[in-house]
């Protein structure tokens, strides 16, 4: 089961999270087969409501630099 961190007001449309999704499916992966026999590749990103990446101008700049 994955865990939502987003305010119930907050929350539309209503759906369930891709990457809590995967990260759930790691932890329930880990605690049945233990953590040395799995690796959690998994990373949060935060996007927009079009799925796009959100990312400080800042990272931008340093990439392009």
């Amino acid at each position: 089961m994955a865990f939502n961190m987003v305010a119930e007001h907050a929350i539309w449309p209503k759906a369930n999270d891709a990457i809590f999704g995967l990260a759930a499916k790691a932890k329930e992966a880990i605690d049945k087969y233990g953590k040395e026999n799995v690796i959690n590749s998994t990373l949060g990103a935060l996007v927009d409501d079009n799925g796009e990446l959100i990312c400080l101008n800042t990272v931008y700049q340093e990439l392009k630099s």
